[in-house]
């Protein structure tokens, strides 16, 4: 065997030449033939390595390269054909074909269980019809796709239009409610009338006697300076009073939009008592403040929670005093609950709240008056809420009620 291989490239043989007994034109005719052959099957390999590269999604790609090694092995047997025409070489030449044998074997042998699987592939035909029906399912999607467009724009423009009138209602409804709450205001001063009037009064009575006073001084024999320049001080003073009573009941009744700003709550309370006070002392309530001294500022329109506190006040007094129990007797406090909340405390000791009225009472509508308008404690609610706050009621356990109104503290 190794001399077999020592002597691969020997040419010891006879050429092929003559057994052509070297007639050119039969010689002539198997070398072109053979080199033909050939150059088709080196081509043949070439064009299929080519073909796999660029169609890397093709099934079976591997097949392709065992059939271009196979006709590579075919091309390269003719090739020898031709070089042993003239050199005697057949040792190389044998090796060769048993190399193409071996590859051929083995395609043959690959390609078998190969079949049932290329038969399986999809036809031509089955592939046009699956790619009619894909066509035809993509243009059923396309126009279902339109048409849900078409929906999608249309609910788009109605939901736009349901907007639009959603919020001019709004805009309605607030200025119903803005219109409601200052009527509200002007009732509840309209109930107070008689107690600003004497608010007022005082001061305006004080500043007559004064000026009589200082009048008196001035005509005196000599002139009393020094008394008469006090008569005429506490003129200014109280008619400062009076103006300031006065501009809290005109901001209280303006008419004008949501103002927020920092408020003192304990000073808030002081000027409602103030408005008040005529009141609970004709009928017979006696009012109590219990106001905490740590209470931080809060965010808020003035006039509005005021409005909130006055109506809560008047509510109390007004239960208080057709009260025929023990003493009537009002407490208005403040406290801090945490660090975040502001409460205000309206606690009277009247009549008390029917247990089947507790959850109605802040309806819209909804009174125990002979003459109310049920508007009061819903107003007062809304406001709270608009400032981020909660009002409710609750029945004290000897009798009265109390009801509480909760505001966030100034930066929270």
């Amino acid at each position: 065997m190794w001399n077999f291989f020592r002597r691969l490239f020997s040419p010891d043989f006879m050429p092929h030449g003559h057994c052509y007994f070297w007639d050119p034109t039969l010689v002539w005719l198997h070398a072109a033939s053979d080199s033909l052959i050939a150059l088709s099957y080196y081509v043949i390999p070439l064009t299929l390595l080519y073909f796999v590269r660029k169609r890397k999604d093709l099934p079976f790609n591997w097949m392709f390269v065992m059939f271009g090694i196979f006709i590579f092995g075919c091309g390269t047997t003719h090739v020898m054909e031709v070089w042993t025409l003239w050199n005697g070489t057949y040792r190389l030449a044998g090796v060769i074909k048993a190399i193409t044998a071996l590859s051929s074997i083995a395609t043959a042998v690959m390609l078998l269980p190969l079949i049932p699987k290329a038969l399986a592939l999809p036809s031509p035909e089955e592939l046009r019809r699956v790619n009619a029906a894909l066509r035809a399912s993509r243009n059923e999607l396309e126009r279902r796709v339109l048409e849900r467009t078409e929906e999608l724009a249309n609910a788009n423009a109605q939901l736009q239009a349901e907007i639009a009138e959603h919020r001019r209602a709004s805009d309605a409804l607030h200025e119903a409610q803005f219109e409601l709450a200052h009527m509200s205001r002007v009732a509840t001063m309209g109930e107070l009338v008689a107690s600003i009037a004497h608010e007022v009064n005082q001061p305006l009575t004080a500043v007559v006697m004064n000026g009589n006073a200082c009048l008196r001084w001035m005509n005196a024999s000599p002139p009393n300076l020094d008394e008469a320049r006090l008569a005429a001080s506490r003129i200014v003073k109280e008619g400062d009073r009076a103006g300031a009573i006065i501009q809290r009941i005109r901001s209280f009744l303006k008419k004008r939009p949501s103002q927020i700003s920092r408020l003192d709550v304990n000073e808030m309370i002081c000027e409602v008592l103030t408005l008040t006070r005529n009141e609970s002392v004709k009928r017979n309530v006696h009012v109590r403040t219990e106001l905490a001294n740590d209470i931080p500022e809060i965010a808020g329109d003035r006039v509005q929670l005021q409005q909130v506190v006055l109506n809560l006040v008047v509510n109390a007094i007004e239960a208080t005093s057709i009260s025929t129990e023990g003493q009537r007797e009002l407490l208005i406090s403040s406290e801090r609950r945490g660090t975040d909340q502001v409460v205000v405390v309206v606690r009277d000791s009247g009549i008390g709240i029917d247990p089947t009225h507790l959850d109605h009472i802040f309806d819209p509508f909804f009174t125990t008056k002979a003459d109310g308008m049920g508007m009061g404690l819903s107003i007062s609610r809304s406001m709270v809420q608009a400032h981020n706050g909660r009002l409710w009621a609750t029945r004290n356990s000897d009798r009265g009620a109390t009801f509480q109104f909760s505001l966030p503290a100034k930066g929270t």
